[in-house]
């Protein structure tokens, strides 16, 4: 009975590599659909990737109305496209202090002029663009991956 048969040693160290097997699978199942989730809410949002989401995420907050946040996307669009150029590429971003400054600047220049005035006072605005200025320091530009699914949405 040890060796043959069911409940035999190797009846049971098959039952572990298959239950170890279905384990994995169900982890990678899991991640994918993760991944989908986070795609599906890009879509919903109506923004192109990751960093867009990132940047409208640190802008947003409860109390906005639909119109607010529909122009809180597109300030997260606008700021990511105009600190997309290479004076701000992330080597020099972290190793210059006059480069952190100007991208500062630029936050702070872009979310003054563009946030809606009524929901964001001035001291809100210095919080979210020292949050935004924090997340593309530690993330990076341009690290956000475009939404894969978006190509067979209709638009």
């Amino acid at each position: 009975q040890l060796w043959v048969g069911r409940g035999s040693v190797p009846y049971v160290a098959h039952l572990r590599e298959e239950v170890a097997a279905a384990q994995a699978d169900n982890d990678q199942a899991r991640a994918r659909n993760a991944q989908l989730q986070a795609e599906l809410r890009d879509l919903r949002e109506g923004l192109e990737n990751e960093d867009e989401l990132a940047v409208f995420d640190l802008l947003q907050k409860d109390s906005l109305t639909k119109t607010e946040r529909d122009a809180i996307k597109k300030v997260a669009k606008d700021l990511l496209g105009k600190l997309s150029d290479q004076r701000f590429a992330l080597d020099r971003l972290r190793t210059m202090a006059t480069v952190q400054a100007q991208m500062k600047a630029e936050i702070i220049k872009h979310l003054f002029a563009n946030l809606p005035s009524p929901a964001y006072d001035p001291e809100e605005i210095n919080l979210k663009a020292g949050a935004v200025f924090a997340h593309i320091y530690s993330a990076g530009l341009g690290s956000g991956a475009p939404v894969k699914m978006r190509a067979a949405v209709p638009g």
